[in-house]
């Protein structure tokens, strides 16, 4: 077994450090924090910052608060008046006493063989402490908790704090030798279909034919597992699967819908172009004019040559704008403004290399193309015509977004 070490550390002064970040084309202006009950905009505690597209803000709570849960509430609000989300922060207040000092800490795995009764730890006395040891004992291979708790000069132990550790069972120059996979039920260790590979310490990829055989569910399991040279089995990986009936046979069309289902056949049409068994670099435009502010899913699903659909594969998107066309999401990359009257910027939370960005018309022209390198592009929109334009955003591995951009 791999040796075991932890970290636990104790805080009796709580700060607050915070990330806010106001839509493209705002400035952060004013903030306010509140525990508890919301005593409505405005009339929160102030934090103090440098206005700014995003602000970053480090401030001390001045909040007298009960030993206990508590939860911490921030907003913040642009120079057009409008305030964000409320974002929540969990936080937990100790009892403090004075001369609090840390005096004694214990461990233990499993089952709480109560207070003062687990594996002591050695502790240097004072108010916080922040332990570094190596656990002696030699639990079974698979996953275990381990506890931890400190007691102060007054007798009071905290709370339990528990960590997930998992045992692996080692020995010197193990050997992947054998493994197997099964569908639907676990027949058993070495009762499965049988897998051959080259003996190795390490498998980062095991491809094999498993044949399906229909009828059955439409939906099923398989696993797959490898033996080494001591005769011990692994984890058994599990992956689901989608049998459809008949031959997979080519992909012949596709469509794209958003939110409810309309039925098979009757969401938006996709042109395939000429049938393929697989078909990469798919583009195409799903409108979002019209949709209400919030969070959608879009869905797309292809058909193959006798009709038979695929899963419908659902993306995540937010419409941030009231016109209905906002922001691209996700925590990597911020789009706008949208609509816009002329430039066009993109940032990223991290530099990226190697995306290119493309602007087609409604007719399908490409009208503007230009690399993204670094952590902001501009893009020139102020002699363009009026109208709505798809920018194509192609990164580095060849993934693809799509953003709708109006440009008045």
């Amino acid at each position: 077994m791999n040796d075991a070490a932890f970290v636990p550390r104790a805080r009796h002064l709580a700060a607050l450090l915070l990330l806010a970040a106001a839509p493209l084309h705002a400035q952060v202006t004013a903030g306010e924090w509140f525990i508890g009950s919301d005593p409505g905009f405005g009339q929160g505690h102030a934090i103090s910052f440098t206005p700014g597209g995003t602000v970053a803000f480090d401030q001390a709570l001045t909040a007298p608060l009960a030993p206990g849960p508590h939860v911490l509430y921030m907003r913040v609000r642009d120079a057009a008046g409008r305030w964000s989300h409320t974002q929540a922060r969990h936080l937990h207040v100790q009892r403090h006493a004075p001369g609090h000092v840390l005096t004694d800490a214990e461990w233990f795995i499993g089952d709480d063989p109560g207070f003062g009764q687990g594996t002591a730890v050695d502790l240097a006395p004072g108010a916080t402490a922040e332990l570094d040891a190596v656990l002696p004992a030699a639990p079974g291979p698979g996953a275990h908790v381990l506890h931890l708790r400190a007691r102060d000069a007054h007798g009071q132990w905290g709370h339990t704090h528990a960590r997930h550790l998992h045992a692996h069972r080692t020995h010197t120059g193990v050997q992947l030798q054998a493994g197997e996979w099964f569908i639907g039920d676990d027949p058993g260790f070495g009762q499965g279909e049988p897998l051959a590979f080259d003996p190795a310490d390490t498998l980062s990829a095991l491809a094999f034919g498993a044949p399906v055989i229909a009828p059955g569910p439409l939906f099923r399991w398989a696993g797959v597992r490898t033996l080494d040279d001591a005769g011990n089995w692994g984890h058994t990986a599990m992956r689901p699967l989608l049998v459809r009936p008949g031959g997979a046979g080519v992909i012949a069309a596709a469509e794209w819908f958003i939110g409810d289902d309309p039925g098979f056949g009757l969401g938006q049409a996709i042109d395939v172009g000429q049938p393929a068994p697989l078909i990469t670099d798919l583009l195409f435009a799903a409108m979002t004019q019209g949709l209400g502010t919030g969070d959608h899913v879009l869905y797309v699903r292809v058909f193959n040559d006798d009709g038979v659909p695929s899963q419908s594969y659902p993306v995540a998107f937010t419409v941030l704008d009231p016109t209905g066309v906002g922001e691209l999401l996700g925590d990597d990359l911020r789009a706008g403004p949208n609509p816009t009257t002329g430039d066009f910027i993109l940032r990223t939370e991290k530099p990226v290399t190697g995306m290119q960005l493309r602007l087609v018309d409604g007719g399908g022209r490409t009208v503007l193309e230009a690399p993204f390198t670094g952590d902001r592009a501009r893009l020139d929109l102020a002699g363009f015509a009026a109208g709505t334009y798809h920018l194509f955003i192609t990164d580095a591995e060849g993934g693809h977004r799509v953003l709708a951009v109006v440009k008045q």
